[in-house]
């Protein structure tokens, strides 16, 4: 059962299992976003927006302790999120949003 079929169908099922766990990241906000919006009690000390960026820093803190990210692809990202702020601030400071 070694042939081209049954390399391609590995292959495909290769590349689907990577595409799941490059989006890890994303599924488990995706799942945050959606339990908060539909669940999420008033009156509680911490606002869901803030409860949505404290989740997002322990799922990247998890993924940094289990090893499925590395601390340089954790320091792009950062530096990536630091220069998208100060474009932002500079944006609204002037006005042109």
């Amino acid at each position: 059962m070694k042939g081209p079929w049954s390399l391609a169908a590995f292959e495909f099922l290769s590349f689907g299992i990577k595409q799941g766990w490059a989006c890890l990241f994303g599924g488990a906000m995706l799942g945050l976003l959606l339990v908060t919006f539909l669940w999420y009690p008033d009156g509680t000390p911490v606002s869901r927006y803030d409860f949505l960026v404290i989740g997002a820093v322990i799922i990247q803190v998890l993924m940094l302790w289990t090893g499925l990210e590395t601390l340089e692809e954790a320091k792009v990202i950062l530096v990536f999120h630091v220069v998208g702020t100060i474009m932002e601030l500079f944006k609204t400071a002037h006005g042109s949003w």
